[in-house]
């Protein structure tokens, strides 16, 4: 008899917060004897190779770095449509192909995908492989027992009315998406699929919350099959680094040792290509209060020279290295630097722009860690004012601490893992089951 596979294939898109979560858990599926390859934009390839996992390369560097730097990506309105359009619909027949030939090719027996990916799990279903989603923010799962926010509107509604916008939500994301999703699955020769978001999301064989259960647990309308695994770490500082926790840089190091813990402002991996006036901005605002800065991933050329005595640029810090030396992070409301930030046990002012990053920010301000701002709405005395207030509010710093204790260890990699072995141990050759049809 031929021995099952063990090849476990992880499809993602987008930046590097979309990439390094399911590189954590790639590498903890590597160290329980699985052999990983990881579909994603060739972008990643150093970082695939670090963690010792194998790339198959989907797209170009460049289509990657065009992508990532379309102004609609931040705009707080047309970024859902935008990534909607550029990740999911026009990438779909290549993503279904690509992804189909590496499960054959590899025998693989799972696929882990971004939820996002949807064409990467159409493949699976075709091959009658089971597929586990992967999701990264809470607010991608719909509950009317956790009411999120959405964009600029910051609405705060009561159960009851949320639970009525959120079914509303529902049935316009239906209109806007299905239609689109399914004549593609026509084009390929699949059938018609419902409620296309949420089935991606949640309605495979396994859904992942990459999350805290600090930032959302369990609810009771979650689907079967979910688990939230906890925060999923990819960082050259990770506990489970086998080199150890990396070195913050020379210079960076003789600047935390100069004075006082310094605010530390960073945009992530994809805004930060928005971004440079925002760390204009940001040095500026710690000058006039007479405090300290690092700023991550900030152009030096973008920052005033009045301002380089309280400032410090670097292109890249490990987070769990650096954010903890800080006395507050400032950033964008990634769900992966919201994370490290939470992890780091400082107050956060989130600067939210587009998307899930507005729903990020709300659960910061809920758990009294921090505050937000929009970054539409930003200007420096409103920057300077909320910093101030964030540092010298006597509850924030002990609320920020709070929280970090509740995240307790990194080990959602772990969990993760765990789960998708136990899936391929239970439904080693079953068909993950086709999406509805519409009634």
């Amino acid at each position: 008899m031929t021995a099952p596979s063990q090849h476990v294939l992880i499809a993602t898109l987008g930046s590097g917060g979309d990439v390094h979560p399911y590189l954590a858990v790639g590498r903890a599926l590597r160290r329980r004897g699985l052999t990983v390859s990881v579909l994603t934009n060739p972008h990643f390839a150093g970082r695939v190779a670090a963690a010792g996992l194998d790339l198959i390369p989907f797209g170009t560097e460049q289509q990657y770095l065009e992508i990532l730097r379309h102004p609609d990506l931040v705009h707080p309105y047309r970024s859902p449509f935008y990534v909607f359009r550029e990740l999911i619909l026009e990438r779909s027949r290549a993503l279904f192909a690509a992804t189909r030939q590496a499960l054959i090719d590899h025998r693989s027996c799972l696929l882990l995908s971004h939820h996002v990916a949807f064409a990467a799990m159409w493949a699976a279903q075709d091959q009658r492989l089971p597929v586990a989603a992967g999701t990264l923010a809470p607010i991608f799962w719909l509950s009317g027992h956790d009411p999120s926010v959405y964009g600029l509107l910051k609405l705060r509604l009561p159960n009851p009315l949320f639970r009525w916008r959120l079914a509303a939500s529902e049935r316009l994301g239906r209109r806007w998406i299905d239609g689109p999703i399914n004549a593609v699955r026509a084009d390929l020769g699949l059938p018609p699929m419902r409620n296309a978001f949420r089935t991606h999301a949640t309605g495979m064989r396994l859904a992942l919350g990459l999350w805290s259960p600090a930032l959302r647990g369990p609810m009771p309308d979650d689907a079967p099959g979910s688990l939230i695994t906890g925060d999923c770490i990819f960082d050259g500082a990770a506990p489970d680094c086998a080199s150890g926790p990396a070195p913050l840089p020379a210079t960076l190091e003789r600047f935390l040792h100069a004075g006082p813990p310094p605010i530390i402002f960073t945009l992530g991996t994809s805004v930060v290509h928005h971004g440079q006036g925002f760390y204009a901005l940001a040095a500026r605002a710690t000058a006039a209060l007479g405090r300290r800065c690092v700023l991550v991933g900030a152009d030096p050329n973008a920052v005033p020279s009045s301002t380089r005595t309280f400032a410090l640029c670097v292109p890249y810090a490990p987070f769990s290295t650096l954010l903890p030396r800080g006395c507050c992070t400032v950033h964008h409301g990634g769900v992966g630097t919201t994370h490290a930030a939470a992890r780091a046990g400082t107050p956060q002012l989130v600067v939210a722009f587009a998307n899930d990053e507005f729903d990020n920010a709300e659960r910061i301000r809920r758990a009294g860690a921090g505050v937000s701002l929009h970054a539409s709405r930003l200007t420096l005395p409103r920057l300077a004012d909320t910093l101030d207030r964030l540092l010298t509010t006597p509850s924030v710093a002990p609320a920020a601490r709070a929280l970090a204790e509740r995240m307790g260890p990194s080990s959602g990699a772990d969990r993760a893992a765990e789960a998708l072995v136990s899936l391929i141990a239970q439904h080693p050759a079953q068909a993950n089951p086709a999406p509805p049809a519409p009634a």
